[in-house]
């Protein structure tokens, strides 16, 4: 039994090298899915409204034209039917309550790909998340609906020391260059952000390589002769029975030690009788192999896993000519 579940383990998913490996991984996952968030949300269009004022929500595919009869979904916050379109008709057999009689569209449009919806009498409860989705296109489009109370009025004191009682719309426009400011500064903040998050996922996953590679030692042998592929841990002796497996390619098995054996029931055909160890060396750590005879299909990534260390070691093999 032991020696089935330790023969059974990923050589290419263990050992020391690989766990540092997934660390980078895991850094590289993480700071992807941060920018996968900020794209989404920088995806969501925002829309403002006044309570009892009418708000049109966008949903367009300007590209192309359907050619098929026109269908769309409407929902808010993912499940509440707002408005839909099946087969050129306006459906309302699933509407939610809350929008009947408050919702129309622009017929006309459709076959445009324009299923924009007209919302009327906005109410508070109103606000929260919209989405379109045009399965013609597997197109989904987001809308966030702000609503907004009643203008009032309001006092509004100018740079200049002036002061003077307007509409909360002319305050809006009072106070309209400053928010535009802000919101390009956003804008500049976020694609710096973007930029600096897309370059570490760059350098991340170069680093990942270059640590690949510098891990990987690279042996040459000539056609026909013997060559030793190195595999030790010099560290530490083994106190118990050596185990160790050896595999080319990640998959087809070159040489087994179980419990102080060595083990051919696994054993490649096309390593047969090639291959040897030094017995006397395993319980230094010691499990190098000689693969004699060596023939231009051995060229290749060798790897040998030390379960009691959990150590992995990679060999390039490169064969030559005579």
């Amino acid at each position: 039994m032991r020696r089935s579940r330790e023969n059974s383990l990923p050589v290419s998913c263990s050992g020391e090298s690989w766990r540092g490996k997934t660390d980078l991984i895991s850094v590289i996952c993480w700071f992807s899915c941060v920018l996968l968030l900020l794209i989404d949300k920088a995806s969501l269009q925002e829309i403002e409204a006044v309570v009892g004022h009418n708000i049109i929500l966008p949903c367009s595919n300007s590209d192309d034209a359907l050619q098929n009869k026109p269908t769309a979904f409407w929902r808010f916050r993912d499940s509440r039917t707002v408005y839909d379109i099946i087969d050129s008709r306006a459906s309302f057999d699933e509407q939610d309550a809350s929008f009947r009689g408050r919702v129309e569209s622009f017929p006309a449009e459709w076959t445009k790909g324009n299923f924009s919806i007209t919302l009327s009498s906005v109410e508070k409860a109103d606000g929260g998340p919209y989405t379109c989705f045009i399965p013609a296109f597997s197109k989904e489009t987001k809308v966030q609906l702000i609503v907004k109370e009643r203008p009032v009025a309001q006092t509004v004191q100018r740079r200049n020391g002036d002061v003077r009682t307007v509409a909360a719309l002319s305050v809006r426009a009072e106070l309209r260059n400053g928010d535009a400011g802000r919101r390009t500064e956003n804008r500049v903040l976020f694609s710096a952000a973007l930029l600096g998050l897309t370059l570490l996922c760059w350098f991340s996953c170069v680093l990942l390589l270059l640590i690949d590679k510098a891990s990987l030692q690279e042996i040459e042998a000539v056609v026909g002769h013997n060559i030793i592929l190195p595999c030790s841990n010099g560290d530490d002796a083994l106190q118990n029975k050596p185990t160790a497996f050896w595999r080319f390619r990640d998959s087809r098995t070159v040489y087994d030690i179980i419990d102080s054996r060595a083990s051919f029931d696994e054993q490649d055909a096309s390593f047969r009788g090639r291959v040897e160890s030094f017995p006397a060396e395993w319980t230094k750590g010691n499990f190098s192999i000689t693969l004699s005879s060596v023939e231009k299909a051995d060229g290749g990534p060798y790897t040998c896993f030390i379960p009691a260390f959990s150590k992995e070691t990679k060999v390039q093999l490169i064969v030559k000519g005579l």
